[in-house]
């Protein structure tokens, strides 16, 4: 735990850039995820709490703007342990995370621009401290969700049907 700041470095031209600060928070950062969008910026999510065993506040950083911009989705109260992130072609973020008082996996987005409301995909049934979730896209921009769901830790997938509702497999 304790005061944290998140740097980002890439070798894009060849050698490594210097560190750029993004962020700063008094409190951890962790559950980091980076994706680069299609324009070459970068984008960041992240959890900010004291340590990893504690609920907290999911950020998000990106310069996009040519400069870096972070920030709490103002959406999300919470999230615990884990957090993925994916990037869109139009450079949307797409966020799973998991939140322990509601034992289950979200999924968070701010396309069309702005964000929006966190949606449960599934509720895994117990607490997953220690796991992980992951999050990719389609080429049409579908987002399919990986986590370990209970009562045997099972692996799952999720992805979001045309209706909005999400299939579980």
């Amino acid at each position: 735990g304790g005061v944290c700041t998140l740097w980002y470095r890439h070798n894009r031209s060849g050698p490594w850039t210097a560190p750029d600060s993004v962020a700063q928070s008094n409190d951890g950062c962790w559950a980091v995820s980076v994706a680069v969008d299609k324009a070459g910026s970068a984008h960041i999510a992240y959890m900010e709490a004291p340590n990893m065993a504690f609920s907290g506040k999911l950020s998000y950083a990106t310069n996009a703007s040519g400069s870096w911009v972070a920030g709490h989705v103002p959406t999300v109260n919470q999230a615990y342990d884990a957090a993925a992130l994916a990037v869109d072609d139009e450079g949307h973020a797409h966020i799973s995370f998991y939140v322990i008082g509601q034992s289950g996996i979200f999924y968070v987005t701010n396309q069309p621009g702005d964000w929006q409301a966190p949606v449960k995909v599934d509720d895994i049934g117990g607490q997953m401290e220690g796991q992980q979730t992951d999050i990719a896209l389609s080429r049409t921009g579908t987002p399919h969700i990986s986590y370990v769901g209970k009562p045997n830790a099972e692996p799952r997938r999720a992805f979001r049907e045309a209706d909005g509702s999400w299939e579980i497999l």
